[in-house]
């Protein structure tokens, strides 16, 4: 599992020297957007169909409630109200298609964050995490 990083920072030296292990490295990574058009495998987007059938007022409300449970924000601060150019649930008339669509959403953030985790435990694996700077930046989502 640790080839990788030892691959990203040895300088093509074959005989992987040590010295050469110890350097700083830089290593990128580019995930698919999550944006449109949104595209997941079935198996992935399956996991989430039907998750969003409450609909986007009641799913804020929730995820308000849960920042607060989990102290993550401060019971007083209230959740913004919902973006004037979008209506309300109740009133959207294609439920099931914005369903799939946040499904398959969700199913590419999840992917997304399986494969961060996996770079995560290759770097403790290593030994190198507690010595890395990791920097997550999304456009948007």
């Amino acid at each position: 599992a640790c080839q990788m990083i030892r691959d990203a920072v040895q300088s093509g030296d074959e005989d992987g020297d040590k010295e050469e292990e110890n350097k700083p490295f830089f290593l990128y990574v580019a995930h698919t957007a999550p944006h449109w058009p949104l595209h997941a495998p079935a198996e992935a987007v399956a996991k989430y169909r039907g998750k969003y059938t409450v609909g986007w007022d009641e799913i804020r409300k929730r995820r308000h409630t849960q920042l607060i449970e989990k102290g993550i924000i401060k019971d007083y601060w209230k959740c913004s109200p919902r973006d004037e150019n979008s209506i309300p649930w109740e009133d959207e008339q294609n439920k099931d298609w914005e369903d799939a669509r946040m499904a398959v959403y969700a199913a590419q953030i999840d992917i997304m964050d399986q494969g961060i985790g996996r770079i995560v435990q290759t770097l403790k694996d290593c030994n190198v995490y507690e010595n890395t700077i990791i920097i997550f930046l999304s456009d948007n989502g």
